[in-house]
């Protein structure tokens, strides 16, 4: 296969910016979700993934010590609520996650 070196390092450039804190599949998840919506109420983005409290605990919680999610605990009556939403470079490392993995899907096609 031939293959031009300037394709060799747009794919190594790609590999390189997966980053391990997003490709987690809980942790991505939560990203995809959460970037289909400017907000998420805790409970129903645990329902929806179907993962346990402890889970999603652990995912938001690296996420968010990162500076990709923002955390909000509100009450409503005596009942506390937490909201979860991309912070502004959470929607951006997201973005560039999902155009490196585009560029690898391509493979040699390119």
């Amino acid at each position: 296969m031939e293959n031009s070196g300037g394709k060799l390092m747009e794919f190594v450039s790609a590999l390189q910016g997966l980053r391990p804190l997003v490709h987690s599949p809980k942790r991505l998840a939560v990203m995809a979700c959460l970037n289909s919506v400017d907000t998420a109420n805790y409970q129903t983005l645990k329902a929806y993934m179907g993962v346990d409290y402890p889970a999603l605990s652990k995912a938001v919680g690296a996420l968010e010590e990162a500076g990709l999610v923002k955390v909000t605990k509100t009450f409503e009556g005596k009942v506390p609520v937490t909201d979860l939403s991309l912070s502004r470079k959470g929607r951006k490392v997201y973005s560039e996650y999902l155009q490196c993995l585009d560029r690898i899907v391509v493979g040699f096609r390119q």
